[in-house]
């Protein structure tokens, strides 16, 4: 099943400041998408609106031609899964108890857990590449290790869209380049669309296939890498000089800011 998610004139607003002003976004299925923004740019408002997480203040979003307020919560978490910038860490459980978790959606009142769940509970630990550490406390992982063990659960949820917010937060680059790896191989091999708030413009430009930049609530760029990562684009939302350098065998951009030596000597 494909979903199609699209904004329309989305606005937020919190305790009476407008965080997001009449957004317009569409979310084809099959998506991997950036979105990056200065902090306060309201990139984790708009992953709260688009996910039903948040309540809007005008505008409707729509999955599939259908306002999300008018669907069940249980029904709109067994399409659209959210992964939190922080979850609770201190959780006393393994990662199998965690990712079992991710089937409450799928549960009846009454229903026991059977098969279909342990299949799809087995297939989100081999995807997350967390079975081999499927009984191991949650406390004593590692970011990265926890890291997939939370991109797992989501995945339990059998969603046909994921968002994620700075899902790369507090790890170091290689773990940030290995959970960016496998969101890219959920995108390619399930079909999964996937929204995900990054910081790192250059790991955005090499991973999604679009970047959307965020700018004081409004839409400021949205495009291809090769596209949107451009200089005098990104010096208007990110407010310092940048310069734009090309990977040598891809000629993908690589934007990175510019340091005056003089000012900084």
């Amino acid at each position: 099943m494909s979903l199609h998610l699209k904004v329309e004139n989305l606005t937020m607003k919190y305790e009476g400041i407008t965080i997001l002003n009449e957004v317009n976004l569409e979310f084809p299925p099959g998506e991997l998408t950036a979105i990056v923004g200065s902090n306060g740019s309201g990139k984790t408002t708009l992953l709260q609106g688009i996910s039903g997480l948040k309540q809007i203040d005008s505008g409707q979003v729509l999955l599939n031609g259908q306002n999300i307020k008018n669907i069940s919560r249980k029904n709109l978490a067994r399409q659209i899964a959210v992964l939190s910038q922080r979850e609770d860490l201190q959780l006393d459980l393994t990662v199998e108890e965690l990712v079992w978790r991710g089937r409450h959606p799928h549960q009846g009142l009454f229903k026991r857990q059977d098969m279909k769940d342990r299949n799809a509970v087995d297939k989100a630990m081999e995807a997350a590449n967390v079975r081999h550490f499927s009984n191991r406390s949650l406390t004593k992982l590692s970011e990265g290790e926890r890291q997939r063990a939370w991109i797992a659960l989501t995945l339990a949820q059998e969603p046909h869209i994921l968002i994620l917010d700075e899902p790369t937060n507090f790890l170091d680059l290689e773990h940030q380049v290995k959970i960016l790896s496998l969101l890219e191989q959920l995108n390619r091999d399930n079909g999964i669309s996937i929204v995900v708030v990054l910081h790192d413009l250059t790991l955005a430009g090499r991973f999604a296939k679009r970047i959307i930049g965020l700018n004081k609530g409004s839409i400021a760029f949205d495009g291809a890498p090769k596209d949107v990562l451009k200089r005098e684009i990104l010096e208007k939302v990110f407010s310092t000089s940048m310069i734009i350098l090309e990977e040598p065998q891809t000629a993908d951009p690589i934007p990175l800011p510019q340091i005056n030596h003089e000012e900084r000597n």
